[in-house]
């Protein structure tokens, strides 16, 4: 497929090789000229574009060179608050065995064995110790779990959750 050659005999034709022309062939007018220049094979004719530019009308709205309308919009983003988090504490009680308040806090809290003990020990000489921090769901269903199996061991060891500062 062959393009075929026009001679520019236009006042525009001065613009680029025969930009002028297609300008005029696409049904611009003076006003909205697209320069273009040729990259790649000279054959192929793949028309870059090197400039737009944006007309505005007499009432104001903007009207790209392409011919399509445009409007300026302010775009207004959510920005998304990250979750609130929330503290387990362990309360200490005088009831509660310390071997077993270091399985509860190996099995569901995923401590190991010396984070386990300083945990404990700290709740035991200052009455609570914050356990670890997380969303709300998952610190409330981590202290219920706790709860849970020390009541069916028959133990009342205590698990809270408070809101982080």
């Amino acid at each position: 497929m062959k393009a075929a050659k026009v001679k520019a005999s236009s006042p525009m034709s001065g613009f680029s090789e025969g930009g002028a022309l297609r300008n005029r062939a696409l049904g611009r007018k003076m006003g909205q000229l697209r320069f273009v220049s040729f990259r790649g094979d000279a054959r192929l004719r793949r028309p870059h574009i090197l400039h737009f530019r944006t007309l505005k009308r007499r009432d104001g709205s903007a009207m790209s060179d392409t011919g399509s309308d445009t409007k300026r919009k302010t775009k207004t983003k959510l920005k998304l608050a990250k979750p609130r988090l929330y503290k387990v504490i362990l309360v200490n009680d005088d009831f509660t065995p310390r071997e077993f308040v270091l399985v509860i806090l190996k099995a569901v809290f995923r401590m190991s064995e010396e984070q386990c003990y300083s945990v404990m020990m700290t709740a035991h000489q200052k009455g609570k110790c914050v356990v670890a921090v997380y969303s709300r769901d998952i610190a409330e269903t981590k202290a219920k779990e706790a709860i849970d199996l020390a009541k069916q061991a028959g133990f009342p060891l205590m698990f809270v959750t408070e809101p982080e500062d």
